[in-house]
């Protein structure tokens, strides 16, 4: 993930959150980069998603995706699912 797909990536979490998403699934199954700013999209999204009762959660992290978010010391910040579905699963306990 570039500098311009964080730039997406930034623009459709916001547009989400507006319209009163607060319950992200981010599936990195494909990623197999993030830079900086896909990070601070990333922590941006959670930090706004937190603030108002939500929760952004990630999953399908391949090793050097997850080496960059443990080394930037954000991993702790987040819940890590192997599968998509093993964190819906795990939302859904959260939304009820």
């Amino acid at each position: 993930m570039d500098t311009g797909h964080a730039e997406d990536l930034d623009s459709a979490f916001s547009e989400g959150i507006s319209q009163g998403m607060r319950f992200i699934i981010l599936d990195l199954t494909d990623t197999g980069y993030i830079s900086s700013s896909g990070l601070r999209a990333v922590t941006k999204a959670a930090k706004q998603l937190k603030s108002q009762g939500g929760v952004l959660s990630l999953c399908g992290m391949n090793a050097p995706v997850e080496e960059v978010f443990r080394v930037s010391g954000l991993l702790r910040l987040f819940s890590n699912y192997p599968t998509v579905e093993e964190a819906v699963a795990d939302m859904g306990k959260s939304a009820e």
